[in-house]
């Protein structure tokens, strides 16, 4: 594996969701099929809510691959999905209980576990199952899937038949589970972000809805109803080989539904009938149970949807998908997860290809992951399964959910990279968009605003980032990197990955101001990275910049150079071994020491050859006190290493597997090997357990007498581990140990000796047509003097055209740069041209050209793009992509469809207190000012995207009524210098974009030109007198914008195909025009699906020149700039962590000062 293993402690099982359903397609083409890949996947709501969310005519396929660890949450997921395509509940009420409820009533009960022998019955082989009628839509991606879901579809039908005195214990369990939950978190409120934009005014009913669930384990009301729940739902008291009730204490069914629509209906925005909400959830959970029952029947659709499974771990899953691309092989000796030893087999089925089974995807979701493995280990195993990157459609999603008031969700995206962001870009090929872009359609404001107006000490921070390749569809570039700073680089990193094993950096940060000491001490003992984790990465880099063995040897060189001279890094010296033996397995690297031939000394003594490397193996046994000390206290998950220890050596190695069960020897003394026999019982068995890892050989011959070595189970040193267990299991912290010599517990076996390096493809230089100027050699990448961020980008240009050689050389013809795109720099010597495609977005503004005549060569050397000024974006600042034919999208804005989603009901009186901060809050503070300056005609912001996002605020807030007088529903864009008007919207109403936790203008736009005009000229002059059109006045620089957005727009929520006379095809460009009075779109969209204006006698002139848009909100990026103000103590104006109990308005530091407030602020507090 390739992160530590960790000690199974307090282990929580999520058999639902906590946060509300995505449409997990909204990025990928409508033209496109999508492949999708959930990573974590959890329960089904993102997959039957994408479903729903098709457009009618869609006929694309859809196909999703679910991998989860537990096989309870795929148990689950299995039968409700089997009950849906059943259809034999008429009461649909049984598919909620059974799915949502943890007490349900007999007749639930008597379903479940019908249900559960049905599927009993039908998959006691996979051929079986097959051929059963849900074999062709419901399949399993490995071997061991379909017997681990099994294990549990048997459990459940056993807790029918069990005694008495068990079903009591087991209730016992259930019972004492919630009333911790219900202790552990006071006042949780997990389903307030399912109130979107709304979440803040949503925290009281979402408190009711989480007491009301933990307390009666249902989502019902009525007390009748809830005596009926008399019984324990087996499915959520079964996880991952466990038995209990180990449910995680955040858990309610209403996170996963949308029910904003619902608290805007209210009077107030807070007092909301939790039978309502419930009445809510369940129509939304039945729309998604009949569209998954239509899309399966459906005769438009080329396939039906088909959902695969895999019970794995996601790095054991990714990295297995990864080894069948490399050798095709569908065995591998990858543990399927931790504290096991059955191996990831892959099913037969992806021998079939990828249009048939998927093993590389468009779209790869990864939950929240991040926050139980790591960001890092999320990008090195989902990187090399995405397919196409150079289409829109190829897109990764990751997501933060911390807990914690102070926990800041954008901070820890960019601590946890320990990386420039633009330096990783160029590496993995994926940069998160926002950050190219300066803006997110995607809302995560309401959080800030949530924790802003209330005080929410036990809140969570939600953050989503869309991962794509930076290059915005232009042709794929490999970079070059220098290998001396590509190697200073990579030390960095690093030291990053492993800074704080070295006590003296753990102190430092411990003594930091303003530090939570106990936090600290706590967050120490958690580890997301071995260097089994650091090597895959390494070894993903030298595939992705496809250097040879000789340059990477110059990498590592550099590498190496820097650690033998670092003498800050105690602790690395002994982690070094476990670093360099991984190289050398990985096949990366392989040391001096590793090369000399060793003799046959002590238990090589008989081996026919010594080799470099061994894998030991240490039999614990159960009796084992250190083994039964953290079994039987409350142990937290802590990680675990092996020790190799004698009297002149100590070497840690965190690439450990365990597992239970019986080691057999059954080599000889030339040749040792094992058989072992897992245990599948695990913790509940009588095995011993069994730890290997691999090291190399050299240590136990060279270092020390081998009578003097011993091998070691034992907790990672850490200071919190210290703390709670150096007492009980000594300085050390050792579990178990034996002398290397007993052959009882310890086993030494040969390790293979690892393939060789592939070599890598050159990347030697890019064609030549035959009118092009040269080749370009390399995409070099320059960092700055410290190796941690990209100082320039450069591309040497040769010359082989020989009329060119002429004119350059000794003619001395000028080269000029053109930006033609963020990514495309257009070379030009005299009449030939030649497009120059960067692997990162560049600015030309700061970019130079070196012009060597004799040398016949023509460097171009250029800064990538800055956050924030984003010069080089602004060339194409909303790419549509994909081609010139149909198969188009948009790059930074998500797709979404009109028709499917709910319409914001503009006569609500509450509408203000909820909108209002919403749209307004898409704006930095620096934004801010920019277009304060330009309202005081002070001067005009040269930020264009700040002056559209204000233009966009304008038209959301008349279109919904909400800044005085009444709702306007035509807009008419007027430029400032010209004082023409080229673009009319008709606004067709706001809906909620609930996977984007926004809102959205459905509308049509009406570009006027001057062949147009003639045509609909008396029209549009009544139409002008009678429609009460707001004139929005558009300024310098922003008339280029909307010209590029409008396309982007269209594309977002196209359900029509693009003909073989699409303009954009003929023009080969997209927009057509950024000049005033012209048409930047092509005329496909023209009078499709404009039936909200043929309804309207004004519009209708004008429905078959219009094309449907969709407008929303443009948020600010927040970890690059800043969002929300910091609420200030009323008294001293310090961090305002406290709110007054009554009013909610009022914030304070700290008590003292709110108590040396109250004798002003209670006479005002009532009012409030």
């Amino acid at each position: 594996m390739a992160s530590p293993v960790i000690w199974p402690g307090a282990y929580y099982f999520y058999p639902l969701g906590n946060t509300p359903a995505v449409n997990l397609a909204r990025d990928v083409g409508f033209d496109d099929d999508a492949e999708i890949l959930l990573l974590g996947c959890g329960d089904p709501r993102n997959i039957l809510f994408t479903i729903l969310n098709e457009p009618v005519k869609s006929s694309r396929k859809l196909d999703f691959t679910c991998c989860d660890i537990d096989p309870a949450v795929l148990a689950r997921n299995v039968m409700l999905l089997t009950m849906i395509i059943d259809h034999q509940y008429t009461d649909a009420g049984i598919i909620w209980n059974s799915f949502f409820h943890m007490k349900i009533d007999q007749t639930t009960f008597a379903a479940v576990i019908d249900q559960s022998r049905k599927l009993l019955d039908i998959s006691s082989t996979i051929e079986k199952w097959e051929a059963s009628s849900y074999g062709g839509v419901l399949k399993f991606c490995t071997v061991n899937t379909l017997p681990d879901l099994r294990r549990h579809w048997q459990l459940w039908v056993d807790f029918e038949a069990l005694s008495p005195q068990q079903r009591k214990e087991m209730e016992a369990t259930f019972a004492a589970g919630c009333d911790a939950a219900l202790k552990r978190s006071p006042g949780a409120a997990p389903a307030s972000r399912a109130f979107g934009p709304l979440m803040a005014f949503g925290l009281a009913a979402a408190m009711q809805s989480f007491g009301l669930f933990w307390t009666t384990g249902t989502t019902y009301t009525e007390p009748k109803s809830i005596k009926k729940a008399s019984h324990v739902n087996p499915t959520f008291l079964y996880c991952l080989g466990r038995k209990g009730f180990h449910v995680h204490y955040g858990t309610d069914p209403l996170s996963l539904f949308h029910l904003a629509p619902d608290l805007a209906g209210t009077a107030d925005l807070v007092t909301m009938d939790l039978s309502a909400i419930r009445k809510s959830a369940q129509s939304q959970f039945s729309a998604w149970c009949n569209g998954y029952r239509s899309a399966l029947n459906s005769q438009s659709r080329r396939t039906a949807p088909v959902i695969r499974f895999a019970a794995t771990d996601a790095i054991a899953f990714g990295k297995a998908l990864g080894a069948f691309h490399t050798n095709r092989s569908l065995e591998t000796p990858i543990p399927v997860r931790q504290w096991k030893a059955t191996s990831v087999t892959l099913s037969c089925d992806y021998l079939q290809g990828d249009k048939i089974c998927p093993s590389r995807f468009n779209v790869i979701d990864t939950s929240n992951l991040n926050d139980h493995i790591g960001l890092w280990n999320v990008l090195i195993i989902s990187a090399p399964l995405l397919s196409n990157r150079s289409t829109p459609s190829c897109v990764l999603y990751t997501e933060f959910l911390l807990t914690g008031a102070d926990e800041d969700t954008t901070k820890h995206f960019t601590d946890s990279l320990y990386s420039d962001i633009t330096v990783l870009g160029l590496l993995l090929g994926l940069v998160p968009v926002d950050f190219v872009s300066g803006f997110t359609p995607h809302s995560n404001v309401h959080e800030a605003l949530a924790k802003s107006m209330i005080s929410m000490t036990s809140s969570q921070s939600h953050q989503t980032m869309t991962w794509k390749a930076p290059t915005l569809g232009d042709v794929l570039t490999v970079p070059t990197f220098d290998h001396q700073q590509l190697g200073t680089y990579l030390y960095g990193l690093y030291g990053s990955f492993f800074g704080e094993e070295d006590a003296l950096v753990f102190l430092r940060k411990l003594h930091l101001p303003r530090q939570d000491k106990g936090r600290i001490l706590s967050l120490s003992n958690i580890a997301f990275y071995d260097r089994e984790t650091f090597v895959a990465l390494l070894e993903l880099l030298q595939k992705r910049l496809q250097l040879s063995g000789q340059k990477w040897s110059s990498v590592m060189d550099s590498f190496f150079e820097l650690q033998d001279h670092d003498a800050e890094r105690k602790m690395d010296t002994v982690n070094a071994q476990d670093f360099y033996v991984q190289l050398y397995s990985h096949g990366l690297h392989v040391m001096d020491a590793y090369r000399v031939r060793l003799p046959p000394k002590g238990i090589f003594s008989s081996w026919k050859s010594v080799p470099t490397a061994v894998r030991v193996i240490l039999v614990v046994p159960r009796t084992a006190p250190g083994l039964e000390l953290l079994n039987a206290k409350e142990t937290p998950t802590v990680p675990l290493v092996c020790d190799m220890r004698g009297n002149s050596m100590h070497n840690i190695f965190s690439s450990v597997q365990v597992a239970f069960g019986r080691v057999t020897s059954i080599g000889t003394t030339s040749n040792p090997r094992i058989a072992f026999e897992e245990d599948h019982d695990g913790w509940n068995g009588n095995s011993s357990l069994v730890a290997s890892f691999i090291m190399p050989t050299h240590l136990l011959i060279v270092h020390d007498q081998q009578s003097n070595i011993s091998v070691y189970l034992s907790l990672r040193n850490t200071p919190g581990n210290c703390m709670l267990y150096a007492s009980s299991l000594g300085p050390w912290l050792n579990v178990f140990g034996a002398k290397l010599s007993d052959t009882n517990h310890v086993h030494v076996l040969p390790l293979e000796t690892p393939a060789i390096l592939p070599p890598s493809i050159p990347s030697g230089s890019s064609e030549c047509a035959a009118e092009s100027i040269g080749a370009v050699e390399a995409w070099n990448v320059v960092l700055d003097e410290h190796c941690e961020c990209v100082k320039s980008l450069s591309a040497k240009v040769s010359l082989t055209n020989d009329r060119i050689k002429l004119l350059f050389g000794a003619k001395g013809a000028t080269p000029s740069i053109k930006q033609t795109a963020p990514c495309i720099l257009k070379l030009q010597v005299s009449n030939t041209f030649q497009d120059l495609h960067f692997p990162f977005p560049v600015d030309w503004a700061r970019g130079l050209i070196r012009a060597a005549r004799k040398s016949l060569y023509i460097e171009v050397v250029v800064p990538p793009t800055t956050p924030i000024s984003h010069q080089g974006t602004r060339v194409a600042p909303f790419p549509v992509i994909g081609g010139t034919g149909s198969r188009l999208a948009p790059w930074n804005i998500h797709r979404v469809n009109l028709d499917a989603l709910l319409p914001v009901d503009l006569s609500s009186k509450k509408l203000y207190d909820w909108l209002n901060p919403h749209i307004g809050a898409m704006f930095s503070a620096r934004e801010r000012k920019l277009i304060k300056k330009q309202r005081s005609k002070s001067e005009t912001p040269e930020d264009a995207l700040a002056l559209i996002k204000d233009t966009i605020h304008t038209l959301l807030a008349a279109a919904s009524g909400i800044q005085g007088g009444s709702v306007r529903n035509v807009f008419i864009l007027k430029d400032d210098a010209s004082n023409n008007c080229d673009t009319v919207f008709f606004m067709n109403g706001l809906k909620y974009d609930s996977s984007s936790t926004t809102v959205i203008a459905d509308g049509y736009v009406l570009p006027l030109r001057d062949a147009l005009m003639p045509n609909i000229h008396a029209e549009f002059e009544q139409f002008l007198n009678l429609s009460n059109a707001r004139h929005i006045t558009i300024y310098k620089g922003e008339r280029y914008m909307w010209k590029h957005i409008l396309p982007a727009l269209v594309e977002r929520c196209r359900t029509w195909s693009h003909t073989e006379k699409c303009e954009y095809r003929s023009l080969s460009r997209i927009p057509l025009t950024e000049e005033m009075d012209s048409n930047p779109l092509c005329g496909c969209g023209e009078g499709k699906y404009v039936e909200g204006m043929m309804n309207n006698p004004l519009w209708r002139p004008f429905a078959r020149y219009a094309t449907r848009v969709a407008i929303s909100p443009l948020f600010g990026v927040s970890y690059l700039e800043k969002m929300v103000r910091d609420p200030k103590c009323t008294v001293c104006r310090g961090k305002g962590k406290l709110t007054c109990g009554s009013c909610k308005d009022a914030r304070y530091c700290s008590k003292d000062c709110q108590t040396k407030d109250w004798p002003r602020h209670k006479r005002t507090c009532k009012q409030l």
